[in-house]
């Protein structure tokens, strides 16, 4: 009786508790340091600024980063344009300063966001 027991048991599947899944990485981002200042970072999303620090007019890479932090590059960007993000879905661009001086004049171009696509209506019930 013992053995057919053990045999039995034996033959059971084996119930562990599944292991949780793994959280996703999180997003990578990387900085950019010009002679020791945190002046850019790239990575997938940038930080969305107040729309209010657009009333400051930086005019070199130098100011622009104490008005407004340093400047953002999305990971995939082919032009490695810097950029600030605001609440009001508008943003500044500027041509990437990869190796300074950040005392170079810039000139900021502020770009509008696209309006979101109209809602599809319903498609009416028919008749």
């Amino acid at each position: 009786m013992t053995r057919a027991l053990i045999a039995i048991l034996a033959l059971q599947p084996l119930h562990l508790p599944a292991a949780p899944p793994e959280p996703p990485p999180p997003p990578e981002y990387r900085v950019v340091a010009i002679a020791g200042r945190f002046a850019a970072y790239v990575g997938p999303q940038p930080l969305i600024l107040s729309s209010k620090l657009r009333e400051k007019s930086p005019t070199t890479y130098e100011a622009a980063i104490l008005a407004f932090g340093p400047a953002f590059t999305h990971q995939q960007s082919s032009s490695g344009s810097w950029e600030w993000h605001f609440d009001d879905g508008k943003s500044y661009r500027v041509p990437g300063n990869w190796s300074g001086p950040l005392t170079s004049p810039i000139t900021l171009k502020l770009l509008e966001s696209s309006p979101p696509p109209p809602p599809k209506s319903p498609t009416p019930p028919p008749h």
